[in-house]
Formats: structure tokens, C-alpha cells, sequence
């Protein structure tokens, strides 16, 4: 079928042997606006017609050789005829049922007078209009098939979702009531929020919590579902990490205390971290609350343990420290209480002589015997070593002073809040209890920052990280090949600086490192490389446990085989600034990736 193109002129195919004829209809149809192609007979209009495929042929019935019938039903049997017109000299009722069975838009009758010239533009444009029509008849029932196809394969593909939703729905009813088991088991409160803080799922544990057993209404706010407690303007009284969560896309675990009605503390902590969809965006965030009333008790015992033997470990080393002061305030004691003895004989003599002098009756006798008991006295000695024996003497009463001192404020007792503490004063009285422990084996260095501002902390257990890494230092030290000489003695290099909101604690040492293939257990309770009974495994694990989880601080270390290993701790000048104590998993614990 030919599609007739709005933009270019319409194409005209006059087959007709009457060549006068062909040039009247050519001219009036070129007048008209047409383009006409003239065929004088049957065989050279189709072939016209296959080579330029014309809008509309006009066809003679009476030719010689093929009919005009004829030329249409060849026409017709290559496909679609175009917008066809028969003309014929004489009307033939027969031939024209059956030109229009074949698919004509017209038949006319030539007349003497010339109407039928005039008609004939009119003609063509009717056969066009109607060819149109025919065109879109044929697309419209070909786009209605191809549509009524597709709702027929959409009906199929409709019934099959339907099936497999509803196959597919109890799947998920299957699967939630699974789930819903699955976490009602878990010994832990744990919730399921969406970013407006609407409860998604909870457990059985969170739901008794929350003093319902039912579950709990999707309306709901995890605040109201489990926190009794709530202002009056709707904000949660106890803060909520959910609202950080969503903001930073970072896990959080934060520790609270509940107070029931009858005022009993209960320590929990809040873990919450987000659920992300397909492009990164937080949609749902799980909250997970566990009871660490228990746990925070036993790690208390267990941090007042290892102090009461680190204190027992310290106490001879103490003993040995205040001994040797005091053992030479005891000998200048004793030669101060010889030198008295010796004086009071000759202040007898003196008194004698001044009674002489008074009575002036001082003999030559007398005065040898002043002279005497001067020299006997060896008064020049005295006074020149009595100052010096009380000066020692001095010192000795402030040193033990300063080492019971420092004694005090190490064992200070443990308080449950942070205060704000001179880390300059704590540290330096650590290494003044520890020193019996480090003093054979190494030579102290401080490089204490002394514009360092108070750190809001727990006195106590910054006391025990600082003396546990130190006494790691001497040990590592220690177990070098060529400790015990004064002349291999290592070095422990203590610093401090301020770093933003941040200090810092260097611990340096000069021992062998600590091999690769354990640097990842440093930190783990009870691990050790001492023998059996020289070491718990605690120390270390402990002093991670007070900087980041108590202090939401940083610990880690710096290492190089055979060149000693430096601890760097970093606490926050404020106190708890940070909102997650990182496992000890995500504390940077090697040379490459401590900050």
C-alpha cells in the first residue's frame, strides 16, 4: 500500500489509450497541483506504477490488448490498490460491481460536454480521502489486534503475578512470622525504627521492656514504645542516638541509666546502626539494648583487682624506695646525736672557763684545757658536717614525703564520674610509684607539655593505663639479651602534648618490639607472652578498656622489630566527646595505621 505524503505533491498515474485524451486530463490535473504520469496502455501503467508507486491511478476500461478491469485486478493481486479511478465511455453495470468488488473509490462515465474533466480533480481527491480512511481504518484495527494481544499476554502475565503475589505473600508471612521468632528468642531488646523513629519490628525482650506484651502499633515511636519518660513539647527526655545515626550514617553505642520506681539503677547500652537502601540513603536503623549492669560490675572488680596487684606488685619496689632515704636521714641522726654528745662535754668546759673569766682567775692551765677539749671535739668538722647531715636529712623527709604523696593520689579511690585532673602531676606521680620497676633496666625521659590543660577524666584508671604501659616498657626492655649491665641500660620516653580537642600520652621504649604475628591480640584479655605466673594478660587489655570505652579515647601502637614500640593514647579534653568507643577490633593496633 502506498502512504501518501503530506509534504510532497500527489502523484497521478492516467492510463488510457486516447491520447488526446491523457493530454487534456494531464493538463487539467497539472493545473490542479498534481504530478501526472500518462501510460497509453495496461502492460506500461503497472509497470509505471511498480517503478514509481503512484498516490492514485486513473484507468480506461476500454483498451486494446488488456482491459481496464484487467489492468486493476492485476493491480489488486500485488497488493492493496491505491486511491483507483475507472473511467469508461459507456456504463457497464456488470464491470462496474465488479471494479468496485475489487476495490475502486470511483467509477465514471466520460460525457461529450466535458463534466467529466471538471469532476475529475474533485474524483481524485475523493479516492485520497477515502484511501486515507481505508489507511486508517487498517491501522486502527491492526493497532487494536496488537493491543488486544497485548492485554491478552498482560491478562496472562496479570493472572501469573496474582498467583505468585499471593504465593509470594505468604512466603512473607511465613518469613515474618520466622523472623519474629527468630529475634522474640534473642535474650536482648532489639528494635527496628524508620527514620521518623517509627517502630518497624521489635522483639519480645522490647516489648516486655516497654511493659506490653502485644506487639507494638506501627504509629508508634521507639521513644514512646519503650522510654516511659517524655517532655511535654513530645522530645524524649533520655537522649536518643537514633537522630545521630541518620544523621551520620555511622554506627552508635552509647550507656544509660535506668532508674525503676523504686529506684534501682540498671546500666544499658544502646547500640543503633543504620540500614541502608540501593543508593546509600539511611531508610530503617536497628536499635539493640542489652543490661551491662552485671558486666560493668565484674570489669569494676576486675580493674580493682588488677590495681590491688599492681599496687602489691609496686609495694616492695615502694618499701625499697622510701628505705634508702630514710636510711641515711637514720645515719645523719645518729652523727648529729655523736656530734651533741661530743659538744656537751665541751660546752662543760666552756662553762668553767667563763666562770674563770667572770671570777678572773683563768689560769694557763685552763686555757690548755679549752684548747684541749676543742681539739678532742674537732669542732671545725662539725661545723662544717653538722649543716650538711640536717641539710641530707631534709631532703630525705621530702623524699619520702613525695613518694607517699605520689602513693596517695596513685591509689586515689575511684569515683564513678569524670573531673578534671592535672595529666602532667598523675603521670609524673605513676612513674614516681613504678620506679623500683624501671629504674634497673632503663633511664626515664619526660617531655611534659607544661601548657597542657586539665583533662576532664578518671584520675584512677588514667593512674593504671599510664603505669601498665610503663611497667610493658620496662618489660619489654628487660627481656632483651643484654639487659642488667648499667652500661645497656634502655630508655622510656614519656610525653605529653594538647592536640586540638585532644591530648595526647607518648609511651616510648627501647625494647625488641612486639612481633607481627601477635600484634593483633595485644589487646585481647588474658593474652600474654610471659611465662606462667609472671603475667595475667590484663594489663593492656584493661588499659583499653579505660580509654575507649570509659573515656571514649584512642589507643594504639607504633612498632619496629629490634627498635622498641611507642603506645600513643589520645583522650578527649572534655571528657566522653565521642560518641562510640570503637571495638577493640577497630582500634588501630599496627605501625601503619596508628594517627
Amino acid at each position: 500500500m502506498n502512504v501518501m505524503s503530506e509534504s510532497s505533491p500527489t502523484r497521478v498515474l492516467f492510463i488510457d489509450d486516447d491520447r488526446a485524451l491523457s493530454r487534456l486530463v494531464r493538463k487539467k490535473l497539472e493545473l490542479a497541483g498534481y504530478v501526472v504520469d500518462v501510460a497509453y496502455d495496461g502492460e506500461k501503467g503497472l509497470a509505471m506504477y511498480a517503478e514509481c508507486g503512484h498516490d492514485a491511478v486513473i484507468v480506461d476500461q476500454t483498451m486494446p490488448l488488456r482491459s481496464g478491469l484487467d489492468t486493476i485486478r492485476d493491480l489488486a493481486a500485488k497488493g492493496p490498490l491505491p486511491a483507483t479511478i475507472m473511467v469508461t465511455g459507456t456504463g457497464d453495470e456488470r464491470i462496474a460491481v465488479e471494479a468496485i468488488k475489487l476495490g475502486i473509490s470511483e467509477y465514471l462515465v466520460k460525457d461529450m460536454v466535458g463534466g467529466f474533466l471538471k469532476y475529475l480533480p474533485t474524483a481524485i481527491e475523493r479516492a485520497l480521502d477515502q484511501q486515507r480512511l481505508i489507511q486508517m481504518k487498517q491501522r486502527a484495527e491492526e493497532a487494536l489486534a496488537q493491543r488486544l494481544e497485548e492485554l491478552e499476554e498482560a491478562n496472562v502475565a496479570l493472572r501469573r503475578e496474582i498467583s505468585q503475589r499471593k504465593r509470594a505473600e505468604k512466603a512473607l508471612r511465613d518469613s515474618r512470622g520466622f523472623l519474629q521468632a527468630v529475634i522474640d528468642a534473642f535474650p536482648e531488646s532489639l528494635m527496628v525504627m524508620d527514620r521518623e523513629h517509627r517502630v518497624v519490628l521489635a522483639n519480645r525482650m522490647a516489648r516486655d521492656l516497654a511493659g506490653r506484651g502485644e506487639p507494638v502499633p506501627r504509629s508508634r515511636t521507639c521513644g514512646r514504645a519503650v522510654r516511659r519518660g517524655e517532655a511535654a513539647n513530645g522530645e524524649y527526655v533520655e537522649s536518643c542516638p537514633l537522630g545521630r545515626v541518620a544523621a551520620t550514617k555511622v554506627p552508635v553505642t552509647v550507656e544509660r541509666i535506668h532508674s525503676d520506681a523504686l529506684g534501682n539503677d540498671t546500666y544499658w547500652e544502646i547500640s543503633a546502626a543504620p540500614i541502608f537502601d540501593e543508593a546509600g540513603e539511611v531508610v530503617q536503623i536497628i536499635e539493640l539494648c542489652r543490661d551491662v549492669t552485671q558486666r560493668n560490675q565484674l570489669e569494676n572488680e576486675l580493674a580493682q583487682a588488677h590495681k590491688l596487684e599492681s599496687v602489691g606488685q609496686l609495694a616492695a619496689g615502694i618499701a625499697h624506695e622510701i628505705n634508702t632515704p630514710i636510711q641515711y636521714i637514720g645515719d645523719n641522726a645518729r652523727f648529729l646525736q655523736d656530734a651533741f654528745c661530743t659538744l656537751d662535754k665541751l660546752f662543760d668546759v666552756f662553762d668553767g672557763f667563763l666562770q674563770a673569766a667572770k671570777e678572773k682567775t683563768v689560769s694557763d692551765g685552763l686555757v690548755a684545757e679549752v684548747e684541749a677539749a676543742v681539739a678532742e671535739a674537732d669542732a671545725e668538722y662539725l661545723k662544717h658536717e653538722a649543716p650538711q647531715a640536717i641539710q641530707q636529712s631534709l631532703q630525705g623527709v621530702e623524699r619520702v614525703a613525695t613518694i607517699v604523696r605520689a602513693m596517695k593520689e596513685f591509689a586515689h579511690p575511684s569515683v564513678e564520674e569524670n573531673q578534671p585532673i592535672d595529666l602532667n602531676r598523675a603521670i609524673e606521680n605513676t612513674l614516681m610509684v613504678s620506679r623500683n620497676e624501671w629504674k634497673y633496666v632503663a633511664t626515664l625521659v619526660t617531655d611534659l607539655d607544661p601548657d597542657l590543660p586539665l583533662v576532664s577524666c578518671l584520675q584512677g584508671g588514667i593512674n593504671q593505663v599510664v603505669l601498665n604501659i610503663v611497667l610493658n616498657a620496662a618489660q619489654a626492655i628487660a627481656g632483651l639479651p643484654e639487659a642488667g649491665s648499667s652500661e645497656a641500660k634502655g630508655t622510656i620516653t614519656v610525653s605529653t602534648r594538647h592536640d586540638g580537642d585532644e591530648v595526647e600520652i607518648r609511651v616510648q621504649d627501647t625494647g625488641g618490639g612486639i612481633p607481627e604475628e601477635i600484634q593483633s591480640r595485644v589487646f585481647d584479655p588474658f593474652f600474654t607472652t610471659k611465662d606462667v605466673g609472671k603475667g595475667t594478660g590484663q594489663g593492656l587489655a584493661i588499659a583499653y578498656s579505660i580509654v575507649a570505652e570509659k573515656h571514649h579515647g584512642s589507643i594504639c601502637f607504633e612498632t619496629e622489630s629490634g627498635k622498641g614500640t611507642t603506645f600513643i593514647v589520645r583522650l578527649p579534653i572534655a571528657g566522653n566527646s565521642r560518641e562510640t568507643a570503637p571495638t577493640p577490633l577497630q582500634t588501630e593496633k599496627s605501625v601503619l595505621d596508628c594517627p
